[in-house]
């Protein structure tokens, strides 16, 4: 069996070593030799500075990261994908920034969507959710260059410079260097849009009010426009108003008819109008005189010439618009206040306040274009002794209106309805004679206080 084996070999040998020699093809030209590019003696150059292509993740148990050298797009979308996993939509603002940061979150900093919505503010982008899905784009405004802040002086010509800023405020959205005061109680003087100036120098109103001459803004370009439009719009003179106050005691008035109506009656008679007056419970009532303030003094007149009326005060002022006007015609007596006590003894020391008493007229006039409005607070006052309770402190007996009504320039307002009464009991007789035999006298004196007030624009 060996020798059919050799005899096999021997047959196909010589085709084998056929096969395994190239075919030379005929008019094929072999290959031509490429020279080298480069010497072989030549020196490569020196290698710089590999940035790695790939950022260096290590990504720990549960949601911690440490991302380092990592792109912000692959960070965005490696923390959606292996955390967040929410329904996402990535802008192409987002996947295009190449920007390298690092990314370090441990579960303990706090929820992953909060820091990673931190983290996106400060590069310029936002995540809106809408129906469950987070989109993270680029911010409206991260393209918009910041506007440049410019400061704008303005001089008032006749309103003062808080009460613009109050005005103008809303308006615009930069800064003025004069802090809001904060109201107080008005006092004498000064109207609703003041600010106090009688504030405890020692008190935090104090501190935070300023008032200033000038206002100072600091604010865009096209903010300053605006203003420059407002201003002067705002900044006009503020109105002017002439009043005329009579206040009359009405004594002796019949139950059918009051001091109040009375005086109606005559001041219509001598404006020559019929006023309408029908309502005996009304205790306000405008008149106006189309001939002019003559008629009205002699109106006035005929109300100083009747008897029953006796003029207890007639001021006249000029007031500006939103300020009051104040008049006090009687007396300050003095009243107990409070009690402290001083010391390490406790020294208990009364203090004194002086309380007003006699006839006070306040008013508070706004002026419009075709109106005028007025506050009104009439106070008839005295004191009398105390007989019961705290009988070292007299007592205050007030008769005190308080009104808001509306005129024209030129009106008359007749305001009453303070009545008081006072009743009197005397007895006569000679001391030895029973007391029936004496003689009794009672009487009962009733008056009303009347003000007519007359207001014109200037």
């Amino acid at each position: 069996m060996n020798v059919s084996r050799l005899l096999t070999l021997a047959v196909i040998w010589p085709a084998l070593s056929l096969a395994a020699q190239p075919a030379s093809l005929p008019g094929v030209p072999p290959l031509p030799t490429v020279p080298a590019l480069v010497a072989a003696d030549t020196p490569l150059p020196s290698s710089g500075p590999v940035t790695p292509t790939q950022p260096m993740v290590q990504h720990s148990k549960g949601n911690s990261f440490d991302l380092r050298f990592a792109a912000v797009s692959f960070v965005v979308d490696f923390v959606y994908e292996n955390a967040v996993k929410t329904p996402h939509v990535i802008g192409p603002d987002v996947l295009a920034d190449q920007r390298l940061v690092s990314f370090r979150y441990k579960a303990g900093d706090g929820e992953l969507r909060t820091f990673l919505a931190a983290f996106l503010d400060s590069l310029g982008y936002a995540v809106t959710v809408r129906d469950g899905v987070d989109f993270i784009a680029k911010k409206p405004d991260a393209d918009k260059p910041k506007e440049t802040r410019e400061p704008f002086v303005y001089v008032p010509r006749y309103r003062k410079a808080d009460y613009l800023m109050r005005m103008v405020q809303p308006l615009v959205g930069g800064r003025f260097t004069t802090q809001r005061g904060v109201s107080a109680p008005s006092a004498v003087g000064q109207g609703s849009g003041d600010i106090a100036s009688n504030v405890p120098p020692t008190s935090a109103a104090a501190v935070i009010d300023q008032s200033s001459d000038q206002l100072v803004y600091l604010g865009t370009a096209d903010e300053i426009a605006a203003l420059r439009k407002v201003l002067p719009m705002i900044d006009v003179a503020r109105g002017k108003v002439n009043l005329r106050a009579w206040v009359y005691e009405v004594s002796d008035s019949k139950s059918d008819q009051s001091g109040f109506s009375l005086a109606v009656k005559i001041l219509g008679l001598g404006l020559g109008i019929n006023n309408g007056f029908v309502d005996p419970a009304q205790s306000v009532v405008s008149l106006h005189a189309s001939s002019g303030s003559n008629a009205i003094d002699a109106a006035i007149q005929a109300l100083d010439a009747d008897s029953r009326f006796k003029v207890l005060t007639r001021p006249n002022v000029t007031v500006l618009s939103g300020e009051r006007a104040r008049l006090n015609v009687g007396q300050q007596v003095p009243t107990q206040g409070n009690v402290s006590f001083q010391g390490t003894s406790g020294t208990p020391v009364q203090s004194i306040v002086y309380q007003d008493a006699g006839v006070i007229f306040d008013v508070l006039p706004t002026v419009m274009r075709d109106a005028i409005d007025l506050t009104v607070d009439e106070e008839i006052s005295d004191f009398v002794r105390t007989t019961n309770g705290v009988n070292t402190s007299p007592t205050k007996n007030t008769r005190k209106l308080q009104t808001v009504t509306s005129m024209q320039d030129g009106d008359v307002a007749v305001i009453g309805g303070l009545i008081q009464s006072h009743d009197s009991s005397s007895t006569s007789g000679i001391s030895f004679l029973p007391s029936w035999a004496n003689g009794h006298n009672n009487s009962r004196d009733q008056t009303e206080i009347v003000l007519i007030l007359e207001a014109r624009k200037i």
